[in-house]
């Protein structure tokens, strides 16, 4: 797989780095993912995630996250990925386009940069959250995932990755970011 990376500093003291990666190889502190109420694994990169961490995560969720609402956020331990921790964000299940709303999202990647600041977290991994077969456009979805970062970005992040899926998903954000 090529990795196409750009990086630059955001604040002098916080390292952004967008490329091409299976979010699952990473180390870092955390990873970020969403979740739907049901907990149901849905999706290519819950699944990817799920797989990789194996059956431990399945079963610390099924023991610890009862009933949760849209809005919630929790953190798991990373099992078997390299991460230490996957931060999930619960999002409704959609069936179109139409009932995709942007409040979501960026309440999801808010709660994803509380929860990883409060936690702890200095390094945190965030992919196409909702950008998918079903999902947001790529530009929209990345103008709403870096509005989230931003409006909620502070210590202890010290390095933020943006996992892309494809090429075109790093030039959209590589352009947002001007790297």
């Amino acid at each position: 797989m090529t990795q196409d990376v750009a990086e630059t500093e955001a604040n002098a003291n916080i390292l952004v780095t967008v490329q091409k990666a299976d979010i699952t190889t990473l180390k870092v502190d955390a990873i970020a993912s969403v979740i739907r109420p049901t907990l149901d694994i849905h999706g290519s990169l819950n699944s990817a995630i799920f797989a990789k961490a194996g059956h431990q995560l399945d079963d610390f969720i099924l023991d610890n996250i009862l009933k949760p609402k849209e809005g919630d956020v929790f953190s798991t331990p990373g099992f078997g990925l390299p991460a230490k921790e996957i931060i999930f964000a619960v999002l409704p299940a959609w069936r179109s386009d139409l009932d995709i709303i942007d409040k979501h999202l960026l309440t999801a990647i808010r709660g994803i940069i509380e929860t990883a600041c409060q936690s702890g977290v200095t390094s945190l991994a965030i992919p196409m959250i909702c950008c998918g077969r079903k999902g947001y456009p790529k530009d929209r979805g990345i103008r709403l995932i870096l509005q989230g970062v931003s409006e909620r970005l502070k210590a202890p992040l010290m390095s933020l990755y943006f996992i892309c899926y494809d090429d075109e998903a790093v030039k959209l954000y590589r352009q947002r970011l001007d790297i």
